[in-house]
């Protein structure tokens, strides 16, 4: 719960400056481990991402 509540945070910008890779990052990480509102959030975000982002946010995988 607390990854993604920190991936809510850079995706709203509250609290941290706003950032969809970090809140990408912190959402995939959150799905992984079984946040399936996490894994909506990464699906959401993904789209709206430039092309290789994935692997700075040191992901690769599907979501």
């Amino acid at each position: 719960m607390a990854q993604f509540n920190v991936a809510a945070m850079y995706r709203n910008g509250q609290g941290a400056e706003q950032s969809d890779i970090h809140a990408y990052a912190w959402a995939m990480l959150a799905a992984q481990n079984g946040d399936a509102r996490a894994k909506s959030m990464a699906g959401a975000i993904r789209p709206q991402l430039a092309p290789g982002s994935e692997q700075i946010a040191g992901t690769a995988g599907d979501v």
